[in-house]
C-alpha cells in the first residue's frame, strides 16, 4: 500500500506537470497553429490524472473501513487519528486532491470530445492544468504529513513498551 501511494503521487503528479507545461506552451507560445498537438496531449494526461487521483483518494480513504473493527490495532488507531486529531488535514487532502485531480479534469475531459479549438478555450484549460498542479501538489504534502503523523505502530521510534 505503501508503495503504491508513493508511485501514483509520481504519477499524478508528473501527469499533471507534463500536462501544464504542454497547456502553457500551447496557450503562450504556439497558438493554435499547434492546438491540435497539445490537445492531444491532454486527452492523454488528463484521464491519467483524474484516474490516478480517483484510485489514491480511494486507496487513502480505505483505512476509514478499519473503525469498524472490534478490537484496537495499529489500523483502527491511525482511523481514529484520522477522524480525531487530524480530522481537518485530512478533509482539507480529501477536497485539494478531489478539486485538483478530479473536478479541473473536468474541462479536459470535455474539451477532447470537442473538435472546436478556441483561444479563450485555451487559456481556461491552460489555467485549468495550473490551478490542478498547485492543488494537488498541496494535497500531497497533506499527504505526506498525515503518512508521518497518523501512523499508529508500536514499533514506531520513540513508542513506549
Amino acid at each position: 500500500s505503501t508503495a503504491c501511494k508513493f508511485y501514483l503521487t509520481s504519477w499524478i503528479l508528473g501527469s499533471g506537470l507534463i500536462l501544464f507545461l504542454a497547456m502553457a506552451y500551447g496557450t503562450l507560445r504556439a497558438g493554435l497553429e499547434n492546438a491540435s498537438l497539445v490537445r492531444q496531449t491532454a486527452e492523454v494526461l488528463a484521464p491519467a490524472v483524474f484516474f490516478g487521483a480517483l484510485i489514491k483518494l480511494l486507496l487513502e480513504s480505505s483505512i476509514l473501513l478499519h473503525l469498524r473493527d472490534k478490537r484496537l490495532n495499529p489500523m483502527k488507531r491511525s482511523a481514529l487519528l484520522l477522524t480525531g486529531v487530524l480530522k481537518k488535514i485530512f478533509l482539507s487532502r480529501m477536497i485539494l486532491g478531489a478539486a485538483g485531480g478530479l473536478v479541473l479534469m473536468v474541462p479536459f475531459l470535455y474539451a477532447s470530445g470537442n473538435a472546436g479549438v478556441t483561444v479563450l478555450g485555451n487559456w481556461v484549460l491552460f489555467a485549468c492544468s495550473a490551478l490542478s498542479l498547485l492543488l494537488v501538489g498541496a494535497g500531497e504534502l497533506m499527504e505526506r504529513y498525515l503518512f508521518f503523523t497518523a501512523e499508529a505502530s508500536d514499533k514506531m521510534p520513540g513508542a513506549f513498551s
